[in-house]
């Protein structure tokens, strides 16, 4: 997995150390062993991220945010890959906490004015997840990798 985290970072506009977004990208790719992948798994994942149908891209993203595979996003989860996106607003690491905060209370308002079942335990469920992101199209945008946004730029853009 370094190896793929230090080629990935090369092609992302994040720095090599900030690598959180690129490890949750290596474990969610179908692949065949748990610790390596081939160029072909590789590409096949990505096509499925980047072009695959929105299903799939949420079933994905979903799985991505999901860091402690419980199967609901916590607000801390999705509050720490906001941070890690390469959309985060902020130059100073405060606004940058402030920003990923807004974006995952942003979501789970969304999921919670859609359904308050959506909303499990203060998670929120995959069926909710895509409610928002049904909504808030932008939500899958912000982990565009190399997607880079100014700070002082409109927060809705995510």
């Amino acid at each position: 997995m370094k190896n793929f985290v230090f080629i990935c970072s090369m092609f992302c506009k994040k720095a090599p150390e900030d690598s959180f977004l690129l490890e949750r990208l290596f474990y969610v790719l179908p692949k065949k062993e748990d610790d390596r992948i081939s160029m072909r798994e590789f590409t096949h994942g990505l096509h499925r991220l980047c072009r695959g149908s929105n299903q799939e891209r949420i079933h994905m993203y979903f799985a991505m945010y999901d860091v402690d595979g419980g199967g609901t996003i916590s607000e801390v989860e999705l509050r720490r890959l906001f941070l890690h996106s390469p959309s985060c607003l902020g130059t100073k690491r405060r606004e940058r906490v402030r920003w990923a905060r807004q974006c995952s209370d942003e979501v789970f308002e969304v999921a919670r004015e859609g359904n308050p079942k959506f909303i499990q335990d203060g998670d929120i469920s995959e069926a909710g997840f895509e409610y928002a992101v049904t909504k808030k199209p932008q939500i899958l945008a912000a982990f565009d990798l190399g997607v880079s946004r100014k700070a002082g730029t409109d927060r809705e853009a995510y």
